[in-house]
């Protein structure tokens, strides 16, 4: 199901055209669909009358002699297609593999190769392989993809939500959630403690120590980790041994903000938790609300709003399945001042998504108080792609409440309702324009 482009890929190979790549690298976490493209290229060659030789990295123990022995078919036979799966069993070969066994390869042969790890850079570096070598990535599928893998393993449209909440786009784990006798109409579906078991097994492997785990369920809960979070949870000593083995996990991504896990495995590692130990789940939530709450509170002005947002995150469940912000399908979002130069994009964007009205009240506080603007703009890029105001008012002004009439009835509710003392102000959010989004939660 899905899967288009990497399908196109490996039949471009199989196909024999001149520009096709001769080795495909197939990454990704576990579960996430690596092994059903290396069965499909099986598939497909057979039926192109192609020799397939097919190699499971998991009984090399990275010995080039037993890998030079499994696949020497390839080497002899022209045309022969190299199916390498659970590469990462046998990574130290990595090297050995493009360096000198591809080399021997025989006419028209083509190479998959799937691992958890993404390929070393020297793939792309060497010359003579850069033509030769394509990485693809296997992403997590979509909604959309989900919902269609669902419906073919016959499952109730009304309980598929619940399922694509869970699995994070992994097959491994729709089908698993697939497998489970329908629930009765109206009831709520959970993952079992078999169905949480083999997930774990099969998305995280086995853990290093128990130090290891107790990191993941840090990870599994906040909405990223860096290493002063881990400290607070952990101890130091433990979080210098843990975050560097955190950032090599392939199911781990390391972003600018820190470090994310895959959607599945957050999900199963907190349903784990929850089945196997609520007591230490309710102690790995509080100790992360209250790293969560220090850094609010020792936030920059620049960084508060970030601050927050991740603190909230713990706490997303309480808003519904489907009213919830899911970092991952979006770009990464900057938060930052205004300046002078998003004026015109900001005040477009207001009259583009609210009106001629709404834009003259953006323009009047854009001069009384631009310090109160915050602009949104994807990682890269200066253009302005959303914005939001944080007013501070401390006297209903009459030009206040002539160029902006939602102030106006603030004020007039305020001085009704509990007018400010000595001293005191009103914050309000005045406006958090969005011209392309929904009415729902967005990043």
């Amino acid at each position: 199901m899905g899967r288009e482009p990497e399908r196109a890929v490996l039949d471009l190979m199989l196909s024999g055209a001149a520009h096709a790549p001769l080795v495909a690298y197939l990454h990704g976490p576990g579960g996430i669909g690596k092994s059903s493209l290396v069965r499909y290229a099986a598939r497909q060659a057979e039926l192109t009358g192609r020799r397939v030789v097919h190699v499971d990295g998991r009984f090399l123990d990275a010995d080039p002699r037993r890998l030079e022995e499994v696949a020497a078919p390839a080497c002899t036979e022209p045309g022969t297609v190299l199916l390498i799966d659970t590469f990462e069993q046998c990574q130290p070969l990595e090297a050995w593999l493009r360096d000198i066994f591809l080399l021997r390869l025989a006419d028209h042969a083509i190479v998959v190769v799937a691992s958890r790890v993404a390929p070393d850079a020297d793939w792309s570096l060497d010359p003579g392989w850069a033509q030769l070598f394509t990485a693809l990535a296997v992403r997590p599928l979509d909604a959309a993809q989900s919902h269609a893998l669902l419906a073919a393993r016959g499952v109730p449209a009304e309980q598929r939500g619940a399922f694509v909440a869970f699995a994070g786009g992994s097959p491994l784990a729709l089908s698993l959630a697939a497998s489970v006798p329908a629930a009765a109409p109206g009831t709520p579906w959970y993952p079992t403690g078999d169905i949480l078991t083999t997930l774990v097994e099969r998305l995280v492997g086995d853990l290093p120590s128990a130090v290891h785990r107790r990191a993941l369920e840090v990870v599994a809960q906040a909405y990223v980790t860096r290493e002063p979070l881990l400290r607070k949870v952990l101890g130091d000593q433990d979080t210098n041994t843990v975050f560097p083995w955190l950032r090599q996990l392939p199911y781990i991504e390391a972003t600018p903000e820190g470090l994310h896990p895959h959607d599945a495995v957050r999900a199963t590692l907190e349903a784990d938790l929850r089945w196997r130990d609520p007591e230490r789940y309710d102690d790995v939530r509080l100790r992360i609300s209250l790293a969560g709450l220090h850094a609010v509170r020792s936030a920059t002005a620049d960084d508060a709003l970030l601050r927050v947002a991740e603190w909230m995150f713990l706490f997303r469940d309480q808003d519904g399945p489907d009213n919830l912000y899911n970092y991952r399908t979006h770009p990464h979002i900057e938060d930052t001042p205004l300046r002078s130069e998003d004026v015109p994009g900001v005040l477009r964007m207001a009259e583009e998504a609210e009106g001629p009205a709404s834009a003259a009240a953006v323009a009047h506080w854009l001069r009384r108080q631009p310090e109160a603007f915050r602009v949104h703009r994807y990682a890269g890029s200066s253009a302005p792609v959303s914005f939001m105001a944080i007013l501070r008012l401390d006297a209903p002004l009459p030009e206040d409440r002539a160029e902006d009439p939602v102030i106006a009835a603030v004020w007039d509710l305020v001085e009704a309702a509990a007018p400010l003392r000595p001293g005191e102000h009103l914050g309000i959010r005045r406006f958090a324009v969005q011209p392309a989004g929904t009415s729902g939660p967005h990043p």
